[in-house]
């Protein structure tokens, strides 16, 4: 007669419970009653009534020909191996009884139960997924790149996990329609006013906002891709304010060539002299402009630049000095004198004045004379004829250089320009801010 079970080990009622399980597949769970219950539980008998993991319904053990496990053979599940094996007390009855239980198993994956479905991801639908098979069963889908169909919607492998046991491996699966997950809008830079930040999160595929793409970032999870795209959105370029400031200024200086009359005791004349008034700072009002371009300005004409604006002065001086004659009286008690006598004397210095202008005439000069001695005439020996010597300076003034305030007082003053935005296609924006008047 077919027996269930062993002669060491007899299974209760002489049958199992058994469970239908979702995908056509079974578990059997036995109840038994070992016979030498006092010494089975040893390391060195434990074989005889506990199988190894992944055992066949059918599969051999005990320890004997008699006395190992046999299974009718009209009960026999297909793929049925064993996944639980213990010798628990159980409470109900006070005692203890080894639990064998049995799944259908292949080294295939298949699903354990309906597929869970939700769309919390913006609308997104999300497939959780778990499957059973064999220890060391093959898994190939690839994360981002496989997909199935869920009712109609394409899914991609978002990601998985593998529980690996000796007795079956389960694999949980998390599958996501590609699309947009969420969006986020905020203010623009503070220097880019009337400007917004859309920022798009995508999975799958990547989604990008209307407006400049200024920030670009790919989330890599296990090979699955969230997409994070951020535009500024509205107008980026074109004026942004204007309003009224004080700004200093350089105002050229003059330089003017004169000759002026002066005298002293017996002394009159004239003198050349460079008048000069030098450059000066004022405060004046202008009006500043901020505005986006995306291109720096080109270099413009500045208003009261004064760098071309210079002149110098070259200031002579010539002088001629006569001395009369010397008398003297020799060793022989006659008179005698000296030929008449007169020196020179030039010099010159080059003075310059930046940010000046010759103001009137480019030269000028200065003339005194007086008598400085007195030269005798006479061809007698022992009298004197005098005659008066005069002495004379002359100074002069050369200018060159700038003879006019040659530079605009109205116009751009100063114009500062800096990047404050490069946006991912490489385009730069730049802040310009001009002084005008």
């Amino acid at each position: 007669m077919a027996i269930l079970g062993t002669t060491r080990l007899k299974v209760a009622n002489g049958s199992a419970a058994v469970t239908k399980l979702w995908n056509d597949r079974y578990r059997l769970e036995f109840i038994c009653d070992p016979v030498s219950d006092k010494t089975d539980w040893y390391h060195d008998n434990i074989g005889g009534i506990l199988p190894d993991f992944t055992a066949s319904q059918d599969d051999f053990f005990g320890t004997g020909v008699n006395e190992g496990w046999q299974a009718i053979p009209e009960s026999v599940y297909p793929n049925m191996v064993c996944v639980e094996a213990s010798y628990p007390y159980i409470p109900s009855i006070g005692e203890k009884r080894v639990s064998l239980a049995y799944e259908t198993l292949t080294d295939e994956w298949v699903q354990e139960k309906d597929d869970t479905i939700d769309y919390e991801l913006n609308g997104l639908k999300r497939v959780s997924r778990v499957s059973v098979a064999l220890p060391g069963t093959a898994y190939s889908s690839v994360v981002g790149d496989t997909t199935i169909n869920s009712d109609g919607v394409t899914v991609y492998l978002g990601k998985y996990q593998i529980d690996e046991t000796d007795a079956k491996w389960t694999l949980t699966e998390t599958w996501l329609q590609a699309g947009l997950i969420s969006t986020s809008i905020s203010n623009g830079p503070v220097n880019i006013p009337g400007t917004t930040r859309v920022t798009h999160e995508a999975v799958g595929v990547e989604s990008i906002p209307d407006g400049v793409l200024i920030e670009s970032k790919d989330v890599n999870t296990g090979g699955f891709v969230t997409y994070i795209r951020t535009t500024l959105q509205g107008d980026i370029t074109g004026i942004k304010t204007t309003y009224k400031d004080v700004t200093d200024v350089r105002v050229a200086g003059t330089v003017n060539l004169q000759s002026i009359a002066k005298s002293t005791g017996g002394i009159s004349g004239t003198i050349a002299v460079a008048d000069v008034t030098p450059p000066r700072t004022k405060t004046i009002a202008a009006q500043v402009t901020i505005e986006i371009t995306e291109t720096p300005p080109d270099t413009v004409n500045i208003a009261y630049d004064l760098g071309n604006i210079s002149c110098s002065v070259t200031s002579i001086s010539m002088s001629e000095n006569f001395r009369g004659t010397d008398v003297f009286t020799t060793s022989s008690g006659n008179s005698r004198f000296s030929g008449e006598r007169k020196t020179a004397d030039m010099s010159a210095r080059i003075s310059t004045y930046p940010e000046c202008y010759l103001s009137g005439l480019t030269s000028n000069d200065g003339t005194f004379s007086y008598t400085s001695s007195y030269e005798n005439q006479s061809t007698d020996p022992n009298s004197i004829v005098a005659v008066g010597q005069n002495s004379t300076t002359n100074t002069f003034v050369d200018g060159t250089g700038s003879t006019s305030a040659d530079y605009a007082t109205t116009g751009i003053i100063k114009r500062n320009t800096r990047p404050i935005l490069t946006a991912i296609d490489g385009t730069i924006y730049y802040e310009v801010i001009t002084w005008e008047v």
